[in-house]
């Protein structure tokens, strides 16, 4: 393997000069701005909007570590209610977001802590542009590094992943990546290695990317082939015995930086070693290369193997291999590395309805290229070709393999899960620009005019291609443009559905009994009481989880996590939506010790199966809680019964083209038992209508109940006649009636809460 200072097809790596500061600081700053340009929409009146789901729970544990510092919020009773639970996201990048926000904001002042945050994710995303920058001019030099840092400017996916109020850790996944690309070049760069600053540096950038995110093991393990390689690319037994010490090196630093994190966690749905989540796992695959190559590097600087460029691999496969089947024992070690794999593979129920882990050329419902095409451009099906011009030729230097194999490894893994698609912008840019270089330098044999002719037919050529770059950005230079011209901006979220949900759970957060412990330091320790446990939860579609439980101020059954947490309260929460009798499912909600149930038309987001007719969903959703009878078009369907313990407080307007845009909250209520005569054999009905204030809009609760025998019926009925804590009032008293004959009758809350046993009027001569 040659050295990369040698190396013909580098590029010019001199010093760094003036130039280079003018080029980096630019580039930063376009980055920075294109990320902030959604500005109006994310900075409004009424406050802070987060953008993406996730954001508000990165939120929630930055806000309670502002107010605790220096505490993380480890097992918290506002997730997986009643039962409480521990994310499976890292704690590093909500406590450094925390720690600024103290400093910036302090505590009690979490509209400031808000501020804070959003501001990170658009910093971070100029950073890695820096980075780039950096890394491309040392190993590639100026013309590649500015082509690179140019492209990742505007990239989609990193700007997605960095654009301002997208408060999550993915937003540091690319600079890590970026910084461990880097730190894996200054490494290799040097043919004859001693163990030092470069080594240490790869091992902290190795610790920093797995205590950010777990799913970074993807990054560490490609830096790792690329050290194997790099060793058993050594011209002699000297050098390969130093470079085994500096790999050495890097991962004994890296187990010292992760191991204090991991230790003594166990996980419920994943247990104590699982490489989804910090947990034993890292310190394992870690350290198990300190002791074999320790143990190969020893045995070749006693002169025993490591001359022959055949034998080093035989021995360092040989080495790791034993050590690793050795583990593999454990049941607890096989059992983490398949639940990561059905992860990976998207082999479970729950990862395969997440959007982000959507394969790159899929849109949930088969093989489509539109969102491939409009995040990486059509030339995402040249990058193949680019990996192959970077990194096969026997020419090229260590640098150009280094960066092909991280492309090649990026590249496999957004296709399996689009969520990569932020590190692979990285790679993307620097594989393409350091093909461009390639090509640049092989026209140099031609004359000027053919030189002029090509290059003008590439640029037109990548302009075109490149236009749905430009289209991607329009909406947010849109929204700039009306700000500054001082017209309404929408939220900083483009799903309508998204901005009905923040609606309804400001307003439930507002009309609801305040819970105890969403800041309070005990509340959030593992051995919490119970009686310093939240009073009641909410129930939620999954994917509303993270906005309601942030927004409301108030603890959900199941979130934006699914079953990563557990399965059982998510099989709960479907179950719930899904039972025909109300009976069960207010067992359910009972267990759940749910008292407010948010409802959309997806009903609980992970059912299997189409919901029935009669199930909880559909008549809480299409009915309100009514009874239905058969249509005149169909008389055939059977009819469904009133609730008679769920009450309608509130419902959102229609979202035009919004599959499940209007949302309903329901309050569980005892229900007033309303008892009185009336003929054996006959139907007593009984009608209120409730009208929306504000709004205007009305609808009619109806319900129901055959006499028996013994001429009483019985009506349990959940709406007072009096106002109560809703946007929905009584027009007048319920009307009881059964043919022939009808009286009226009004409630008082009290009566509906308590589940007061009343006298109803005779409907008998």
């Amino acid at each position: 393997m040659t050295d990369a200072r040698r190396d013909p097809g580098a590029g010019a790596t001199g010093a760094w000069g003036g130039m280079d500061w003018i080029a980096a600081t630019v580039l930063t700053a376009v980055a920075g701005v294109v990320r902030a340009l959604t500005w109006p929409a994310v900075f409004r009146a009424s406050g802070v909007e987060l953008v993406g789901p996730d954001a508000h729970y990165h939120l929630r544990r930055i806000q309670w570590s502002v107010e605790n510092f220096p505490a993380v919020l480890s097992r918290d009773p506002y997730l997986r209610f009643p039962d409480g639970g521990e994310a499976i996201w890292s704690p590093a990048f909500d406590f450094g977001i925390a720690s600024l926000a103290r400093l910036l904001a302090g505590p009690g002042n979490p509209a400031g802590v808000e501020s804070v945050a959003v501001w990170v994710p658009p910093v971070l995303g100029a950073l890695t542009v820096t980075v780039l920058y950096v890394v491309a001019r040392r190993s590639f030099g100026r013309w590649v590094a500015v082509v690179a840092a140019s492209w990742l400017c505007l990239l989609p996916p990193h700007v997605a992943y960095s654009q301002l109020g997208f408060v999550d850790h993915h937003a540091a996944v690319a600079l890590i990546a970026a910084a461990l690309l880097g730190s894996t070049l200054a490494v290799v760069r040097d043919a004859s290695p001693r163990p030092g600053g470069a080594c240490l540096g790869l091992g902290a950038a190795m610790a920093t990317a797995l205590l950010v995110w777990p799913g970074a093991l993807l990054h560490v393990a490609t830096a790792q082939a690329c050290l194997l390689v790099w060793i058993v690319a050594a011209d002699t037994r000297r050098d390969a015995v130093r470079r085994a010490a500096c790999v050495v090196l890097v991962h004994g630093t890296a187990f010292l930086l992760v191991a204090p994190f991991c230790s003594g966690r166990t996980w419920t749905a994943w247990g104590d070693v699982s490489p989804v989540v910090l947990s034993a796992f890292q310190p394992l695959w870690i350290g198990l290369p300190v002791i074999g190559l320790g143990a190969v590097m020893l045995a070749w600087r006693s002169g025993w193997g490591g001359a022959s460029r055949v034998g080093r691999p035989l021995m360092l496969v040989g080495g790791l291999g034993l050590l690793a089947s050795a583990s593999l024992f454990a049941p607890e070690v096989r059992e983490g590395i398949v639940s990561a794999a059905r992860w990976f593979f998207r082999a479970e129920a729950f990862q395969a309805v997440v959007a982000e882990s959507l394969p790159l050329f899929s849109d949930g419902h088969g093989f489509s290229a539109a969102r491939a095409h409009a995040q990486l451009t059509p030339l995402v099906w040249l990058l193949p070709v680019a990996i192959a011009v970077v990194g096969l030729p026997s020419r090229r230097g260590p640098a150009h393999r280094v960066v092909a194999f991280w492309c090649l490894a990026l590249l496999a893994a957004t296709l399996l899960q689009y969520r990569f698609a932020n590190s692979l912008s990285l790679l993307y840019a620097l594989t393409g620009a350091c093909s461009l270089d390639i090509a640049r330098r092989s026209l140099a044999a031609l004359s000027p005019l053919a030189r002029r002719a090509i290059v003008a037919v590439g640029a037109v050529g990548l302009l075109v291609v490149t236009l749905p770059i430009v289209s991607s950005h329009a909406v947010a230079i849109g929204t700039a443009g009306r700000a500054l011209r001082g017209e309404t901006v929408r939220p900083a979220e483009r799903v309508a559905h998204r901005d009905a949900l923040k609606n309804a759970a400001r307003w439930l957060g507002a009309h609801s009994p305040p819970t105890s412990g969403w800041s309070s330091r005990d509340d959030g320790a593992a051995n919490a009481t119970a009686a310093e446990a939240p009073a009641y939860g909410v129930l939620t579609a999954w994917g509303d989880g993270h906005i309601t439980r942030y927004l409301a101020r108030r603890p959900v059954v199941q979130d934006n996590f699914g079953d990563d947490l557990g399965r059982e309260r998510f099989d709960q929460a479907e179950s719930y939506y899904a039972s025909r009798d109300e009976t069960l499912a207010l067992d359910i909600a009972a267990d759940l010790r749910a008292r407010y149930v948010l409802v959309r038309g997806s009903g609980s987001g992970h059912a299997p199966e189409p919901y029935t007719a009669d199930s909880m969903l559909v008549r809480l959703y299409r009915a309100r809680g009514s009874a239905v009878a058969p249509g005149p078009r169909s008389p055939a369907t059977r009819s469904t019964p009133a609730l008679a313990r769920h009450r309608l407080l509130y419902e959102s307007p229609d979202a035009a083209g919004e599959r499940g845009g209007r949302y309903k909250i329901f309050e569980i209520v005892d229900g007033a038992l309303v008892s009185g005569r009336a003929a054996t054999g006959a139907t007593v009905e009984a009608r209120l209508t409730l009208r929306e204030t504000p709004g205007g809009r009305s609808f009619e609760y109806r319900t129901s109940t055959l006499v028996p025998e013994d001429g009483r019926y019985s009506l349990r009925l959940p709406y007072p006649t009096t106002p109560f804590e809703s946007r929905f009032t009584a027009t007048g008293p319920y009307r009881l009636s059964v043919p022939g004959r009808a009286r009226v009758m009004s409630l008082k809350e009290s009566d509906v809460r308590d589940g007061a046993r009343l006298a109803g009027p005779d409907l008998v001569d």
